[in-house]
C-alpha cells in the first residue's frame, strides 16, 4: 500500500497497517519509485486533483461517475479522456462504470 500525500500526519488506521508506505512525492516521483520498488503496473486512486496531475503516465482509466453532480474538485470529463478511447462501460440506475485506454 502506497499512500501519497502532502500530509505528514498519518491516519491512526493507516498506522498500524504493515504494508503501508507513506510517501510526500509529487505524482511523477511516487509513480516512477512505485515502478522501480512494486513493477511496471501501478493502480491510481484518487481525487480529481491526483488524477489531473498523473494522467501523462496513465494509460487505462477507469471512472466511476455518477448522478450525484454536488462535489468539490469537479473536473471536465471530456478533456480527460480526450486521448482515450471507451474499452467497455456499465449501466446502473444511478452510476456509469467507464474503463478507457489510452488511445496513442
Amino acid at each position: 500500500l502506497v499512500v501519497i500525500s502532502r500530509s505528514a500526519s498519518i491516519p491512526e488506521p493507516l498506522k498500524i497497517n504493515p504494508m503501508l508506505n507513506w510517501w510526500q512525492l509529487s505524482p511523477e516521483l511516487a509513480i516512477g519509485k512505485c515502478q522501480k520498488e512494486f513493477g511496471e503496473k501501478v493502480l491510481i486512486e484518487g481525487g480529481a486533483n491526483l488524477v489531473l496531475a498523473a494522467l501523462p503516465w496513465i494509460t487505462e482509466l477507469s471512472l466511476t461517475r455518477s448522478a450525484i453532480s454536488e462535489g468539490e474538485n469537479k473536473l471536465e470529463v471530456s478533456k480527460l479522456i480526450q486521448n482515450f478511447e471507451l474499452i467497455s462501460e456499465e449501466l446502473t440506475p444511478d452510476e456509469k462504470f467507464q474503463l478507457y485506454k489510452r488511445a496513442n
